[in-house]
């Protein structure tokens, strides 16, 4: 969205194998309604195919042969946990299938479902059930730490919840879509004034509107 706004004569391509975008989101109307605001903005969106590429990395073709050839080809394939580092090692039984850390209620770092007492782990490496956010890893990582503290005084902490979320997706400068919690969806700009005007380094207005749905506030 963000290349379409600003070089009007670049033709841009989303390949997406799924049968509409932001497929990780509460409700179809998300990914719908940021899909028609590309269109808007000239961007062709290719649904239900992969890009084959070449030994650069270039796109080619789709899977369905449709020709996505190219000046920059940009992987979008989401994030992969960065663990290489305990594979092999006396905590590679803490990993999943897909590499992230397993972990249980009060996050701590489980090796053969067992719960290592002192090691915990937070944010996107971890397989907490949770949307994978910004604002999460924040909730996670403040909840460790008063978790340790307590440990340290011989006490138990609660297990951890995630807070109810808010995903905000800007599809360029004057556009945007956001699910509230309970699947509500937000469009046009007023997503897109929450997630890019700056209150310190909290996004302006999200912790009134936190407020109103009881949310815990981000300090």
């Amino acid at each position: 969205g963000e290349i379409a706004t600003e070089f009007k004569d670049k033709r841009v391509t989303i390949v997406h194998p799924k049968t509409y975008l932001l497929h990780q989101a509460p409700n179809e109307t998300v990914g719908k309604t940021a899909q028609k605001y590309l269109e808007q903005k000239g961007v062709r969106v290719l649904l239900g195919q992969k890009a084959n590429v070449d030994a650069k990395g270039q796109a080619t073709t789709t899977t369905e042969g449709i020709d996505v050839a190219a000046d920059l080809t940009i992987n979008c394939v989401g994030f992969m946990a960065n663990t290489a580092m305990l594979e092999g090692g006396a905590l590679a039984g803490a990993l999943d299938e897909q590499k992230k850390i397993k972990v249980n209620k009060h996050l701590q770092v489980l090796v053969n479902n067992q719960p290592l007492p002192n090691v915990f782990a937070s944010g996107d490496c971890n397989n907490f059930e949770c949307w994978k956010t910004g604002m999460q890893a924040y909730m996670q990582a403040e909840y460790m730490i008063k978790a340790m503290a307590l440990r340290v005084k011989g006490k138990e902490p609660k297990p951890h919840k995630a807070p109810d979320d808010v995903m905000i997706v800007a599809v360029g400068r004057d556009k945007g879509v956001m699910a509230k919690p309970g699947g509500g969806v937000s469009v046009g700009c007023f997503p897109v004034v929450l997630k890019s005007a700056r209150e310190g380094s909290v996004p302006l207005g999200v912790n009134s509107f936190r407020g109103m749905y009881s949310m815990p506030k981000i300090k």
